[in-house]
């Protein structure tokens, strides 16, 4: 069960940021649902990071390969186009912040998702950092300390209450099944589904743009061929990720 809503979870965060990028770009009321989606995502990843092997560096490479092998293979293209036509007047220094995942920290953003990769990282060092206390007191400083890092400086403190609160929980709830029994079900296609959810959150934002400035499309055009590019997007994205990951992370 704690799988099915998971997956179910993940869908509905990722279909509300395309949804409002999606109205952004025409102009339509989006005010709050990218707030809704990164806190669920924020919710999702807390809860995801507990109990694993965090205080291991090979815990740490794996996560951050995980996340940047997919981005990277996005955003160079996007940098590469980018200079090409001139869409956003960046530096060559910041498109380099922009390539090792730092976008949280430049004014101007090539990809504005790409902010919440830099969160993303950030958290991961976080876990990484307070799995080395074991003492309650100590531990409690340190999410005291992750707090106000998140508030003071990058003013995103609601979303790293979100991910404490899904730290915090997943104590109490039972882990999530990497591998449901159930076969052939809508149960498995669900969960195989939310697999291209994170190349469909990197695939998107271009896609969206191509079809509102190259291609002026309308809003119904947009959304299906939006939703159907982004899909096939990202299947492909995540079957060259998934192979360079294992070979990235398989042991020397």
């Amino acid at each position: 069960m704690i799988s099915i809503t998971i997956s179910g979870l993940r869908i509905f965060a990722t279909s509300g940021i395309f949804i409002f990028h999606l109205l952004g770009l025409y102009d339509k009321n989006n005010k709050g649902i990218d707030y809704i989606s990164i806190l669920i995502f924020c919710l999702l990843t807390g809860y995801l990071s507990y109990g694993k092997k965090s205080n291991s560096y090979e815990w740490l490479k794996k996560r951050f390969l995980s996340i940047l092998i997919p981005y990277w293979i996005v955003i160079v293209p996007a940098l590469i186009i980018n200079r090409i036509v001139s869409y956003k007047n960046t530096s060559i220094f910041s498109d380099f912040i922009t390539f090792l995942g730092g976008n949280l920290f430049l004014q101007t953003k090539v990809y504005v998702i790409a902010w919440y990769i830099t969160f993303v990282l950030l958290l991961y060092c976080f876990i990484f950092f307070q799995s080395f206390f074991s003492h309650y007191f100590l531990k409690t400083l340190a999410w005291l300390a992750g707090f106000l890092v998140f508030y003071l400086i990058f003013d995103k403190s609601h979303y790293f209450i979100s991910f404490g609160l899904g730290f915090f929980l997943a104590s109490f709830l039972p882990p999530a099944n990497k591998n449901p029994t159930e076969n052939n079900s809508p149960i498995k296609f669900l969960f195989n589904l939310q697999d291209y959810c994170y190349g469909f959150f990197l695939i998107h934002g271009g896609v969206l743009i191509f079809l509102y400035n190259i291609c002026k499309a309308d809003f119904f055009s947009s959304f299906i061929f939006g939703v159907g590019l982004s899909i096939m997007g990202s299947i492909i994205l995540n079957k060259i990720a998934k192979n360079l990951i294992i070979r990235a992370t398989a042991p020397s």
